[in-house]
């Protein structure tokens, strides 16, 4: 649950960053747990805050 989160916060951190773009941005990451092993099936949510925006991916069998 903990990698799940850090995961979450870099998404985040990267997403805030990228909405700085004016027309085209995208997110490149990848979930993990505790041990360092990917994370198959993790839903990740990524939100616009100032245009309410909200994608969502699912990791694959790299996490």
């Amino acid at each position: 649950m903990g990698a799940l989160l850090g995961g979450l916060v870099v998404v985040c951190v990267v997403a805030a960053s990228a909405s700085a773009q004016v027309l085209y941005g995208g997110l490149v990451g990848s979930v993990r747990d505790s041990s360092g092993a990917p994370v198959p099936g993790a839903t990740v949510t990524a939100t616009n805050t100032q245009t309410g925006l909200v994608l969502e991916a699912v990791s694959n069998e790299a996490g």
